[in-house]
């Protein structure tokens, strides 16, 4: 995972719902906190229209913490996909496949660094 330099984002603790508005507003903060890149694989992104906003406790099961600043992540669109495929399967097997593929990338993006 890509370490998070968190800073603090007072702009949306007036935002209580999970909105376009709230979105826009927490995507800049999100991609500087991860100099931009995912919080996964260490992706780069050139700007915000690629990120997305990850919840790093589920929506679903925390519903009071999807507008929770402390719980949102920068994340490209391939890990975000890949977390909504696994998501039925159990925890540690999850955490497990996750692991795997960000080493599978670091490995590769070493190699791609080695040529």
């Amino acid at each position: 995972m890509h370490k998070q330099n968190r800073r603090p984002c007072t702009e949306i603790d007036s935002l209580t719902e999970y909105n376009q508005e709230f979105k826009d507003a927490v995507k800049p903060y999100l991609l500087n906190n991860s100099e931009n890149h995912c919080s996964y694989c260490d992706a780069y992104f050139e700007d915000v229209d690629n990120l997305v906003i990850e919840h790093f406790k589920e929506k679903t099961n925390y519903p009071e913490l999807k507008t929770e600043y402390s719980n949102l992540y920068a994340a490209c669109n391939a890990c975000n996909n890949h977390k909504k495929y696994y998501k039925n399967l159990e925890k540690n097997h999850y955490v497990l496949i996750i692991k795997i593929m960000i080493f599978i990338n670091i490995f590769i993006s070493t190699l791609k660094q080695e040529k």
